[in-house]
Parts: C-alpha cells; structure tokens; sequence
C-alpha cells in the first residue's frame, strides 16, 4: 500500500479538518459591487473546507472583511494579528476563486 503525503495509508487519510472562518460585511454606504453575491461565491467555492460564523464568533481560524470601497471603514474595529489568516477584500479587482484558496494559503493576505 503506498503512503500518503502526511504518511498515511493511500485512502485512509483523515480529512484535514474545516477551518473556521468569520465574515463581516461594512455598513455598505459607499458599494462598488455586490458584496454579498461575492461572499457566495467564495463560500461556495470553499465547501466543507470552511465554516462560516459571524464576526462575533471566539476564536475563529480567519476573518474575511468584505467592504464595499477603498475606505475599509471596519479594519480599524480589528487587530489582523488575532487571527490565523486575516482577509481583507474592498473591491471586486481579486476573482472570488483567489480570495478561496487565499484563505487556505499558511498566511492568508
């Protein structure tokens, strides 16, 4: 039987656990594209891999902070080094397929 990269069994790898990620979304003043129709994206493309909570949630893995202009009004609420892997989207520019992967890069962005 051949071994896995993390050593086991070919078949009998356990699933790396979800990560838990929480979203928060700006107040949405000042919009330049739709940004919760982007989260669903990204969250589809995620799956299972990602478990999504509210920004109030403890301890999650990630933040992803969708904002709707330049001004990322929100990240002033947030100290990025609390978290494991900390996103921060305030346009469309990044495809949602990127931010995915981004959050299961070892840093994030």
């Amino acid at each position: 039987m051949s071994q896995s990269r993390e050593g086991h069994p070919e078949g009998t790898a356990s699933p790396r656990p979800a990560k838990t990620m929480a979203v928060k979304f700006c107040g949405g003043c000042n919009p330049t594209y739709d940004r919760v129709a982007y989260w669903e994206a990204i969250k589809a493309r995620t799956g299972d891999a990602a478990v999504w909570v509210g920004a109030d949630f403890p301890g999650p893995d990630g933040m992803l902070l969708i904002c709707g202009c330049p001004s990322v009004c929100p990240l002033k609420h947030y100290n990025t080094a609390d978290y494991g892997c900390f996103i921060l989207v305030d346009s469309d520019r990044r495809t949602p397929e990127a931010v995915a992967a981004s959050i299961f890069d070892k840093e994030g962005t």
